[in-house]
């Protein structure tokens, strides 16, 4: 038995970049899907705590002017007769990208740090990381175990996170769930809990790599001195500035946020090959320098997927070595990607899903025949 098999801890100790991370079970220096050369990986990833900082900054100083923005248009800071000058329409927009720029530094900031790609340091990574997320009342600790195995398992039907939980929380079988006769999603679920991890939180499901005491014990502490560290937060806020700027410059934002944050995010991996090809599972969606910078150019996601190491102001200079090799790469922004996801995507996926839950369960009877 291998020492991580016999300690859970020491898998997840290993953080985010252990060697042959994928289910292909190669190191990346054996992968057909990994064409830039050791002299130019070395050169990009390098990390820069100054562009860090400048990423951070910037996050922070929108969503400070954004929330004094919506104090003015709410009349909080002004007299109300300059408050009726202001449509209800341009309030509702404010508390709109108010909540898309929390909800993407509590992901894109958070997501740079559990990387320790945002800064130099593992100690300043691990710092922001949980400080960014208190905004959105995300868990940084949580996420990083969670994401390490959505990257080791990229589009694995039954181990990698973001698919499975999707499968795993549907309880429909058949055609009551819209797929064919003969296709049981209550199974292609069970198959899932054998392996992997709940991203929606409902429990921890990993099976093939359970957290050990350590983690365990970290991830409650964790989530009690954050949410004490909130909750002072919130009555802090309180006292100074009133319940109506907390509602809407904080609570109300955060609440709407996260359904902008997934129109940006929910096709990386859409209509994607299921396979370990880095090159095929994964899209990198062209999009505007605002939404690059907020989201910490999160857009170039398969560059990011195919090289982890690489921090987020290098993701753009390894775009322009690898798109010529990216087989998902839409070119049109969001927008577009979004009408290709309602013309084609959702339609591709379903059936791609479908083939592989058939294909997982004819292997499975076959094990069990032999």
């Amino acid at each position: 038995m291998t020492r991580d098999a016999a300690d859970p801890d020491a898998r997840h100790a290993r953080g985010m970049h252990a060697e042959g991370d994928d289910w292909s079970k190669l190191p990346n220096s054996q992968r057909k899907d990994r064409p830039l050369s050791s002299a130019q990986l070395k050169e990009l990833a390098a990390k820069s705590n100054g562009k860090g900082f400048v990423a951070l900054a910037g996050n922070c100083s929108l969503i400070l002017a954004t929330g004094g923005a919506i104090m003015l248009t709410d009349g909080v800071l002004v007299p109300a007769l300059w408050r009726q000058a202001w449509p209800p329409l341009l309030l509702l927009l404010l508390l709109l990208w108010q909540g898309f720029l929390l909800s993407a530094l509590g992901f894109a900031a958070q997501h740079e740090c559990l990387h320790y790609t945002a800064f130099r340091t593992k100690s300043l990574n691990s710092l922001v990381g949980r400080l960014v997320s208190v905004p959105s009342f995300a868990f940084f600790l949580h996420e990083q175990a969670m994401h390490k195995e959505h990257h080791t398992y990229t589009q694995d039907l039954e181990r990698d996170p973001e698919l499975v939980a999707e499968v795993a929380g549907c309880t429909y079988s058949g055609a009551a769930s819209g797929l064919p006769d003969g296709v049981d999603l209550a199974a292609v679920a069970a198959a899932g809990r054998d392996a992997s991890v709940d991203y929606s939180s409902d429990g921890w499901l990993l099976k093939h790599c359970p957290p050990g005491a350590r983690l365990t014990a970290s991830l409650q502490y964790e989530a009690r001195v954050q949410a004490g560290g909130t909750l002072a937060l919130l009555l802090l806020w309180l006292a100074a500035l009133g319940w109506r700027s907390l509602l809407l410059t904080w609570l109300l934002p955060a609440y709407l946020g996260p359904p902008l944050l997934y129109f940006v995010q929910m096709h990386e991996h859409a209509a994607c090959a299921l396979d370990p090809d880095g090159l095929s599972n994964t899209r990198t969606t062209l999009t505007s320098p605002l939404i690059n910078f907020v989201m910490w150019n999160m857009s170039y996601h398969a560059e990011h997927h195919l090289y982890t190491i690489l921090p987020f102001h290098a993701l753009p200079r390894a775009h322009a070595l690898l798109k010529q090799n990216l087989v998902n790469l839409s070119e049109g922004g969001h927008l577009s990607v979004h009408r290709q996801v309602l013309g084609s995507w959702i339609r591709e996926q379903h059936d791609a899903i479908v083939k592989a839950a058939k294909s997982g369960a004819a292997g499975k009877e076959n094990e069990k025949s032999d």
